[in-house]
């Protein structure tokens, strides 16, 4: 009696009689028109699902690990300011940074008091990358520090992508790419420019895709051991927590396509996209949503934006605010004991292979016209993200998909300054994508 489990006194249901119960319900409504629906770029939603969900779906832990590293954004162009910046957010409980900087940075004065060889870092770097990594090993060296978990990112395709050009040109930017990225274990690809413009998890991934073989493919790159992908994720709570799990599942069919080894690093930041500046104290309880999405999901590591971070104004006291987020989601909800929990969920095991599918036919969509940099070029990247962008924006118009504060219970006294909200930077070429927020139309009205 002991070893009996809970529902074997229990027959199975199979589709076909829950499909029975919910027709006799519905008293003649239809079925489909009521109860599917389908995500904005197409990956249908059940009402239920059931273990049949599964017969097709190649179930089980996508990620072995629990813990992840809370990370903040430094900017580092001031290397004064950016190391006291730093120390305040490792002293609060930061244990991962990401550092903005020139190629020409002090880094004795940038890092100083900070152990490279015990926190995860990475440094975006604007400028000369083969000048940034030779200073960088000669100042491990000085020093005696052996790095276990410093990326420099370096990623001249999403340069295109969020200001429209090239540095030089393609050719020579991606020459000198592979020169660097060949001296590297680790490729970065950042994505959540696709995301933040109003993609759907599907497409997005799919440009993922697109954008890693852009590099993968190209003749002088040499196939990495590490690839760490930077991306956004939204409060739409488990087609986010599908998305990170659909992203491991399709990169490493690509990985079996190269017939390499890849390890993958997916570094998240919660979404500004859905930060709004009217009733401002909601981005907290939005940023711990998207935040929960990305750790059930499988980041590695994670950057919750203040909450503030849409208004011109000090961010010490929300920039607090966030690292205690994660000392709550690790510290009290213990989110960092359980390795993929959603791993044999119906509805998130088949949600996770729809999104997989899905994303990888957008990848071979992307590569059959030329490549992602010759869709992006085309422009045919920029209008199907548009599109998914004028979609969204237009549920959130009617009302359909609400932001507490913003288009549902706002307060109608509430007034918000044009001059105090963070404005995006715009190159008007045609050929870039925007980062864009739901609200944004809304707040100065």
């Amino acid at each position: 009696m002991a070893s009996s489990k809970l529902f074997d006194a229990f027959d199975p249901i199979s589709t076909e009689k829950w499909m029975q119960t919910i027709i006799k319900d519905l008293k003649g409504k239809d079925y489909e028109q009521l109860l599917l629906h389908n995500t904005i770029d197409g990956v249908q939603i059940k009402p239920f699902y059931n273990h049949d969900d599964l017969q097709q779906v190649q179930e089980g832990a996508l990620f072995s690990h629990t813990d992840w590293y809370t990370t903040i954004e430094i900017d580092g162009t001031n290397e004064e300011q950016g190391n006291k910046d730093a120390l305040i957010g490792l002293a609060n409980g930061a244990d991962g940074l990401l550092l903005y900087v020139y190629h020409q940075v002090n880094l004795s004065l940038l890092l100083r008091q900070i152990d490279l060889s015990i926190i995860h870092v990475q440094f975006v770097v604007d400028g000369d990358v083969l000048l940034f990594n030779e200073a960088l090993a000669n100042y491990c060296s000085k020093h005696q520090i052996s790095p276990m978990h410093v990326i420099i990112n370096s990623d001249p395709v999403e340069f295109l992508v969020r200001t429209g050009s090239w540095h030089k040109s393609e050719e020579e930017d991606l020459k000198i790419f592979a020169d660097f990225s060949n001296k590297q274990s680790s490729l970065v690809i950042n994505g959540g420019i696709y995301h933040l413009a109003g993609a759907g998890a599907a497409y997005e991934i799919g440009c993922l895709l697109a954008h890693a073989n852009v590099y993968l493919n190209h003749n002088h790159f040499n196939l990495p051991e590490h690839l760490c992908i930077n991306i956004a994720t939204g409060i739409n709570y488990f087609i986010e927590i599908a998305k990170l799990r659909a992203i491991r599942k399709v990169f490493s069919r690509m990985f079996q396509v190269y017939n390499h080894p890849i390890s993958l690093w997916i570094h998240t930041e919660t979404s500004t996209r859905y930060h709004s500046a009217l009733d401002i104290n909601n981005n907290l309880l939005r940023n711990s949503t998207m935040a929960m999405a990305a750790i059930t999901g499988g980041c590695n590591s994670l950057c919750i934006k203040p909450h503030l971070s849409v208004l011109n104004i000090e961010q010490t006291e929300s920039l607090r605010l966030a690292i205690n987020m994660h000392h709550l989601l690790k510290h009290e909800s213990y989110l960092n004991k359980i390795s993929d929990v959603a791993a044999g969920s119906y509805y998130l095991e088949k949600l996770t292979q729809d999104i997989a599918e899905k994303a990888w036919q957008y990848f071979t969509e992307i590569e059959k016209n030329g490549g992602f940099v010759a869709e992006l070029l085309s422009g045919n990247i920029q209008q199907r993200i548009n599109h998914f962008d004028a979609k969204e924006q237009h549920l959130f118009n009617e009302g359909k998909w609400v932001m507490i504060g913003a288009n549902k219970f706002k307060n109608e006294k509430e007034k918000v300054e044009s001059t105090s909200i963070v404005k995006s930077r715009r190159v008007e070429n045609g050929i870039h994508l925007i980062p864009k927020r739901l609200s944004a139309g809304i707040e100065t009205n």
